[in-house]
């Protein structure tokens, strides 16, 4: 197998392990059991593109941006994370410019909804949105 095709596949296995995931992510396991039976989840249910693979998904984009364009990485993905930004402030994409709203994946409607982000999401969001693109760290 290739990398292209290792990395595909890393990126399908975990959208798909995202989805069977998520509609029981933060369920305990006897409300897993109260709302699915004694043996749980036991069948596909309809679900949503959730933060976490959103977010996969922009990073991905940004370090193939800072790879191709010789360009760096923090920068790339901290942009990458503004067109992330995007998909959850507006119903679609808003028009393009030339240097953070361009590319294809903002373009993707099926990406255009609001999803519930963890602490450090919203953190490095925060920052991103500042222009101070630092680690997140506990304070």
């Amino acid at each position: 197998m290739g990398y292209y095709s290792s990395v595909m596949g890393c990126m399908l296995g975990g959208a798909i392990g995202d989805a069977l995931g998520n509609p029981v992510e933060v369920m305990s396991l006897t409300q897993i059991r109260a709302a699915h039976g004694p043996d749980g989840l036991r069948d596909m249910v309809t679900t949503e593109v959730t933060d976490d693979t959103q977010m996969t998904l922009f990073t991905a984009e940004g370090l193939i941006r800072a790879r191709l364009h010789h360009i760096d990485p923090v920068g790339a993905v901290r942009n990458a994370y503004l067109r992330w930004l995007d998909t959850q402030q507006f119903p679609g994409p808003p028009p393009a410019d030339d240097s953070i709203r361009n590319g294809w994946l903002r373009q993707e409607g099926w990406l255009y909804a609001k999803r519930a982000p963890g602490l450090p999401v919203r953190a490095v969001r925060r920052r991103a949105a500042r222009g101070r693109p630092r680690p997140w760290r506990r304070r």
